[in-house]
């Protein structure tokens, strides 16, 4: 069988939510339901994992999530960047017309700026980590 663009995104949509749902309920029990021990309180297991194995669940679980956002930006690239480019368009009342390499280049510019102050920002946050005493 095979599937056209409205149902391989609305799987993916489907896929998201899912994935979504999971990562909130791995962040929910890790919070509520089996916390971190505290002093005179026994540590508290949930289907043979502690407070760290479902952090570990909800740490996999985000990276999912994001996998699913990034094919979802992949397959809907051209849209947006379409988008971008029409309201750049009215605001500076340009006349210009965007050919596909442009968008690309475009793409892939902004992709690497988003990682690049994402990566920087989790280098501050290693260097700024201090360890308690």
């Amino acid at each position: 069988m095979k599937l056209n663009r409205a149902a391989t995104n609305f799987l993916l949509d489907a896929l998201a939510l899912i994935v979504l749902v999971g990562v909130l309920w791995t962040r929910i029990v890790a919070f509520w339901i089996v916390p971190l021990p505290a002093d005179g309180v026994a540590p508290v297991r949930l289907w043979g994992l502690n407070h760290r194995g479902w952090d570990l669940v909800n740490f996999w679980a985000t990276m999912g999530f994001a996998v699913v956002v990034l094919v979802h930006l992949i397959l809907h690239w051209t849209w947006i960047s379409q988008f971008v480019h029409q309201r750049i368009k009215r605001m500076t009342r340009s006349k210009g017309v965007l050919d596909s390499g442009t968008q690309t280049v475009y793409g892939v510019g902004f992709m690497i700026a988003v990682f690049v102050v994402a990566g920087g920002l989790l280098a501050v946050a290693a260097v700024a980590a201090k360890p308690v005493p």
